[in-house]
């Protein structure tokens, strides 16, 4: 989900997919489904030495004070500080993003990165 720009489709049928920026939308989400809500952000390093071509991936995917900022207002439970081949998460850079979310985030924080894709 990219936090800057939330949709979630089929939360209220027959309207847009738009997340309310009041956090309503996402305790709507946490009452309907029973179980905390959390957001997946990934810690892109813009400066990660690359093997390959690098997935860019929108502002509101990466991990940062802001979208972090963005994740508390929306009422989000967790963040998941993820790294995903091919979009420069450095394992430095994950540790900078845990410091950062517990500056900023009062929720759960998990970190962790996925098929080798950090260094």
């Amino acid at each position: 989900m990219d936090v800057l720009n939330p949709t979630i489709f089929g939360l209220y049928p027959n309207k847009r997919a738009v997340v309310h920026h009041d956090g309503q939308s996402i305790k709507r989400l946490q009452h309907l489904v029973g179980r905390p809500i959390g957001v997946n952000l990934e810690p892109v390093d813009p400066n990660a030495d690359m093997a390959g071509n690098r997935l860019e991936i929108s502002a509101g995917r990466q991990a940062s004070t802001e979208t972090m900022v963005e994740a508390e207002r929306l009422g989000f439970n967790f963040i998941c500080l993820t790294g995903n081949p091919g979009t420069g998460v450095t394992n430095a850079q994950i540790a900078a993003n845990v410091q950062v979310a517990k500056e900023v985030f009062s929720g759960l924080i998990i970190a962790d990165k996925m098929h080798g894709a950090c260094k």
